[in-house]
């Protein structure tokens, strides 16, 4: 009698394990969707063709990152090699102060939209 009552209950625990085992990596609370913050922008500004080591290659110029009400400068983005620099930033209105491909400085205005790119292109 007292063996088939530890096997029953060794029995029992290798069931209560494999059940276990069943529910790893699953979340008892629901799961949420995920909605980025941030989104992406990549302004095509003026460019100059420079030889640089033994080829030709395009500089685009540095640019501005203005608020929405265009008061505070948010970043200042250097100039780039072959392509423009992709930049990441916090969904909103921006201002961006830029020379583009006419060579001369305009403002214009971009929204970022969080997990997506904007491209501005002359």
């Amino acid at each position: 009698m007292t063996r088939l009552v530890l096997i029953a209950a060794v029995m029992l625990s290798l069931a209560t394990i494999s059940s276990a085992g069943d529910n790893q990596g699953k979340s008892a609370t629901p799961t949420r969707t995920f909605t980025p913050s941030v989104g992406y922008l990549k302004v095509y500004t003026h460019a100059v063709e420079r030889y640089d080591d033994g080829m030709w290659r395009s500089e685009f110029t540095s640019y501005n990152v203005l608020s929405g009400d265009g008061g505070t400068l948010i970043r200042s983005v250097g100039t780039s090699l072959d392509e423009p620099q992709t930049i990441r930033l916090s969904e909103g209105t921006y201002i961006i102060r830029a020379a583009l491909q006419k060579g001369k400085p305009e403002d214009f205005r971009v929204v970022i939209e969080g997990g997506k790119t904007t491209e501005v292109l002359d």
